[in-house]
């Protein structure tokens, strides 16, 4: 039995990334994001895949991605970017060689609870305008006597997040980073400051460590620069099948809600996926799919399950591609939608409905796949609609 919806990631264009990522800040050690399940492509491989090709140090949002990681063999420096959370977790970082990023006193007592013989490497974290997690700058005195104090701590640095880097209008990284240096003016320890918008459209962020997420799964973290344009590829593909074409005339409408007016006389097909198996329902009347060599829009407001109909006359470098959606139809061909570093496995309003999807990983002993053409999909100004399936 074929599945109806297959997510295919591309080992070899997370290298490549990486690579993308070591052109651009050649002097700055890599700490790579993996977090979240590797942005949903699988953290196991993908973890596996990179610290094969020499990254420095892999970050994870908690311990719980860490002891996946760790309980699947995966060593080396990992960094915990929410930090501990328990003394529980505390006695576990260090059995596990984890490096503990610390952003309140609070964590720094857990650790000191410890005891004195306990050997951890710590970051100390420093809100610089982000005011999510982080200790206010005027706190860099009390932290380094925290060092001090714990000589059996191994530092490794000083880490702030920028809030506006994918806008490269904005003045507000530069406030960031001058924010930054004052705070650590003479102040020992490496640095480290640019995530994926940084370390592409800021380099005077780059530092002693760049911590790249979305760049690593090919997607453009900065404001209307497109991935290609940065060099990146994109590391995963989504397929599932065209199963119905339909024609509707013009002032018909489409799904729920009647998002969608046909304009002229035109045919709709219908795609069986839909945003439980990680099509974002934000894409409705907004997106792409590629669709018999080129992209069909997104027609209407996506539905749960079952059917996501490729709806509508889709024109790609002035073609008319109606005829070829028919005859993908009667041919029972597979198509392809990009998603790009979007998870398939992040579907909006529909978290934790993701067993369907079977995501596939295909590489040779020599680290070189062959990998399914990646069209240029789920763009703006586009169509698909999803039918919610009683199954």
């Amino acid at each position: 039995m074929s599945p109806r919806v297959v997510a295919t990631v591309d080992l070899g264009a997370i290298r490549h990334n990486l690579g993308q990522v070591r052109a651009k800040a050649p002097n700055a050690r890599i700490m790579a994001a993996v977090k979240a399940d590797a942005y949903g492509h699988g953290a196991v491989p993908v973890a596996r895949t990179l610290v094969a090709a020499g990254v420095d140090a892999l970050a994870v949002a908690c311990m719980e991605e860490a002891l996946v990681l760790r309980r699947a063999h995966v060593g080396g420096q990992m960094a915990l970017l929410e930090g501990i959370l328990s003394a529980e977790e505390a006695a576990m970082a260090v059995y596990e060689q984890l490096d503990v990023v610390l952003h309140d006193h609070w964590q720094i007592e857990l650790l000191h609870a410890l005891g004195p013989t306990a050997q951890i490497r710590v970051w100390f974290k420093i809100d610089t305008g982000m005011h999510r997690l982080g200790f206010p700058p005027e706190d860099v005195p009390r932290l380094c006597q925290a060092l001090v104090d714990h000589p059996r701590w191994q530092f490794a640095g000083w880490i702030t997040h920028l809030a506006c880097a994918d806008d490269l209008d904005d003045p507000f990284t530069t406030q960031q980073l001058a924010r930054f240096t004052a705070a650590l003016q003479g102040v020992p320890g490496p640095r480290s400051i640019a995530n994926s918008a940084g370390l592409l459209g800021w380099p005077q962020t780059h530092a002693d460590w760049v911590r790249p997420g979305l760049a690593l799964y090919g997607a453009s973290p900065i404001s209307g620069l497109p991935a290609e344009q940065l060099g990146l590829k994109p590391a995963m593909t989504v397929e599932s099948r065209l199963i119905a074409v339909r024609t509707f005339e013009a002032g018909e409408t489409l799904g729920y809600g009647r998002h969608f007016t046909c304009p002229e006389r035109m045919p709709v097909g219908v795609v069986a996926i839909g945003y439980a198996d990680g099509l974002p329902r934000a894409l409705s009347n907004r997106g792409h799919v590629g669709l018999g060599g080129g992209l069909a829009p997104i027609a209407g407001r996506g539905g749960h399950s079952g059917a996501a109909p490729a709806a509508g006359r889709a024109r790609v470098d002035g073609h008319d591609h109606r005829r070829s959606a028919a005859a993908a139809a009667r041919q029972g061909r597979i198509h392809r939608a990009d998603l790009g570093a979007g998870s398939a496995r992040r579907a909006s309003g529909c978290r934790g409905q993701h067993h369907r999807l079977r995501v596939v990983l295909r590489a040779d002993p020599a680290g070189a796949l062959s990998a399914p053409q990646s069209l240029r999909a789920l763009r703006s100004g586009a169509a698909i609609q999803s039918c919610s399936s009683s199954r």
